[in-house]
């Protein structure tokens, strides 16, 4: 357990990183100044699965040409 916490000491604030449970399922989250906030809700039965949501975060921010506001027009409503 000191080893878990001696490497989580080389991660920042805002960091994503993946938890590992006693049942071998995965947290997927971002570090916060006093908090630990998840991007799922249920946890992940592998890595891959966190990997391809976090890819098509990505490529989603890239098709809004990184524009944080979405018109309506590029809702699929």
């Amino acid at each position: 357990m000191s080893y878990c916490l001696t490497r989580l000491q080389v991660y920042s604030y805002g960091d994503h990183i993946f938890f590992q449970n006693e049942y071998g399922q995965y947290w997927l989250g971002i570090i916060e100044r006093d908090c630990f906030v998840l991007m799922c809700e249920t946890p992940l039965r592998y890595v891959v699965e966190g990997l391809s949501y976090l890819n098509a975060e990505y490529r989603m921010c890239q098709t809004l040409d990184d524009d944080w506001f979405c018109y309506q027009g590029g809702l699929p409503f």
